[in-house]
């Protein structure tokens, strides 16, 4: 996890990336505004960013020879950026369906979409509020996703999550958080090229946010086995102050806020 000054969200490469898997990027700012790709090779799979709070998810192939680390000029303020690595996605024919909600004046909210079968569900959320959102620092998310990576930051409150699909149909799927504030909650259905998705796990280091006295957003993943099926590791995340996201996709998490803190 890193944290920035700036307009400017950073985050590390994770190691140990395999050629040919898709490294899936979810930038969040907690203000509406545009979020770009300071590097070439990304390409935009879906921006929800004209209000708060902004995400953008980016995708690119693993080609050899990765930056040791990727940034994107964000609106401003709070900031986070999430890297997952993910293997057997269609490189061709990527985005299956995408669905995006916002409310306001709740603490939860769903979206809809239908998925082919051996997609992979994936779910971006944050909750643009108060300081107290920030306290509070977790993100829920319902059905059968896992949570990858949680970003409580000040004034906002992230979560990334995601899922293997077997079965083509109508999928719903919600975020919560203890906040009656504007919600948003980005969901893809991603194709894979044979089969369900494979997990590659990697560590990642965590930082605390000085200012606010928040947690860096790193979760622990404890008490796993996994799932030979999906590649999936069926894991109890546990808020930590330092810790390792692994995932069937999430490697890395990186938080940024501009109001306080220094590189991690």
């Amino acid at each position: 996890d890193s944290y920035n000054v700036g307009t400017t969200a950073t985050c590390a490469t994770p190691g140990g990336l395999v050629t040919g898997n898709v490294l899936i990027a979810a930038v969040i700012s907690r203000d509406g505004g545009a979020i770009t790709a300071n590097q070439s090779g990304w390409t935009l799979l879906l921006g929800d960013t004209a209000n708060e709070p902004g995400i953008a998810v980016y995708w690119r192939e693993v080609v050899g020879g990765e930056a040791s680390s990727y940034s994107w000029a964000v609106p401003g303020y709070a900031h986070g950026v999430v890297l997952a690595e993910c293997s057997e996605m269609d490189v061709a024919d990527l985005l299956e369906a995408s669905a995006v909600t916002r409310t306001y004046s709740d603490n939860a909210t769903d979206a809809t979409l239908t998925a082919a079968a051996d997609n992979l569900l994936i779910a971006v959320a944050a909750v643009a509020g108060m300081p107290a959102v920030q306290a509070d620092g977790l993100m829920a998310f319902t059905g059968s996703m896992s949570r990858r990576a949680n970003l409580p930051a000040y004034y906002m409150v992230a979560g990334y999550a995601d899922e293997a699909i077997t079965t083509a149909g109508s999928y719903t799927r919600d975020a919560s958080a203890n906040a009656t504030q504007w919600i948003k909650l980005v969901l893809l259905a991603l194709n894979t090229a044979s089969g369900p998705p494979t997990a590659t796990i990697d560590d990642a280091g965590a930082g605390s946010d000085s200012a606010a006295g928040a947690s860096a957003g790193a979760l622990a993943e404890t008490g796993a086995g996994s799932d030979a099926a999906t590649g999936a590791t069926l894991a109890t995340a546990a808020e930590t102050g330092a810790g390792a996201d692994a995932a069937a996709g999430a490697l890395a998490s990186g938080l940024a806020e501009s109001g306080a803190g220094a590189d991690a």
